[in-house]
């Protein structure tokens, strides 16, 4: 059957939204969490006409934008590296081979990564800290943590029996 309108997409949104989806590469249950559907549901769909359209049309946003992104980025690399590069570049070339090395050392370093290394260290903690404290301190501690005393005054009650008891 041809489309009313041969410019546009049909399509249920559910089979779009998994097509785009798909088009910028996430995972079956990625796309269904996200289009809120079942994994099951991400696997039947994905076949559909609309879903197969707007996953290539997608995989070519992306592709642009990747190709684009790329060329920019090594343009930027280069114009901010090349100072260094060149920096190294004379260094590596020094006739002073301490000079040399340090520069091949850093190079070699920014390439291939640092290599590990084992690092041990002792210790031992021989440290002993006494605090001084003032007497009137010591005094408020001792009488605040001590024995508690409790004063009070002792009535002495005396039972007389009433005569017509």
């Amino acid at each position: 059957m041809p489309r009313k309108n041969p410019g546009t997409t049909p399509g249920h949104p559910t089979d779009i939204k998994i097509g785009i989806c798909r088009g910028i590469g996430m995972s079956r249950e990625d796309v269904a969490a996200l289009v809120g559907c079942s994994v099951p549901t991400v696997d039947l769909r994905k076949t559909e006409k609309a879903a197969i359209e707007w996953e290539a049309w997608m995989k070519r946003v992306a592709g642009t934008f990747v190709a684009s992104t790329k060329t920019q980025f090594e343009a930027q690399m280069a114009r901010r590296l090349g100072t260094a590069g060149e920096i190294y570049e004379r260094a590596m070339k020094s006739d002073d081979i301490d000079v040399a090395i340090k520069g091949a050392d850093r190079v070699t370093d920014r390439v291939l990564g640092k290599s590990t290394q084992k690092v041990e260290s002792t210790s031992e903690i021989t440290e002993k800290h006494i605090f001084e404290l003032p007497a009137t301190t010591l005094e408020a501690i001792q009488a605040l943590a001590g024995p508690k005393k409790i004063e009070s005054a002792v009535i002495d009650v005396e039972i007389v029996p009433n005569e017509g008891d």
